[in-house]
C-alpha cells in the first residue's frame, strides 16, 4: 500500500473504482454495513480487492482472520440513489 491510512477515520481505498465513488460495504457473516466513498486510488497487491480503515473493520465486526466483506457500488439518478442499479464487485 502506498500510503497509511488513519484508523480513526472511516476511510476505503480501492484500485479500479473513482476516489468519491459511492459504495457499500456488507459483512456477510452478521449483515452489518457501511455506506461511504472511496477515499483514493490506490496500488497495492493484487490479494487484495479494498483496503478499509480499522474504524470500517471494527463497525462491520470483521474477523481479523477471515476479512471477507462484499462491496457493491452504488449508482446514483437524478433524484437519488436507485437500488436497483448496484453492483457487484466480487470477483
Amino acid at each position: 500500500i502506498d500510503n497509511k491510512l488513519n484508523h480513526e477515520k472511516i476511510l476505503v481505498m480501492h484500485s479500479t473504482l473513482k476516489k468519491n465513488t459511492l459504495i457499500a460495504i456488507i459483512n456477510p457473516v452478521n449483515s452489518k454495513s457501511i455506506e461511504t466513498k472511496i477515499f483514493k486510488k490506490a496500488n497495492y497487491p493484487n490479494i487484495f480487492n479494498i483496503v478499509l480503515s480499522k474504524k470500517i473493520s471494527i463497525i462491520l465486526e470483521l474477523d481479523t482472520e477471515d476479512p471477507y466483506v462484499e462491496i457493491f457500488e452504488i449508482k446514483k439518478t437524478a433524484i437519488g440513489a436507485d437500488p436497483k442499479a448496484i453492483i457487484n464487485l466480487k470477483p
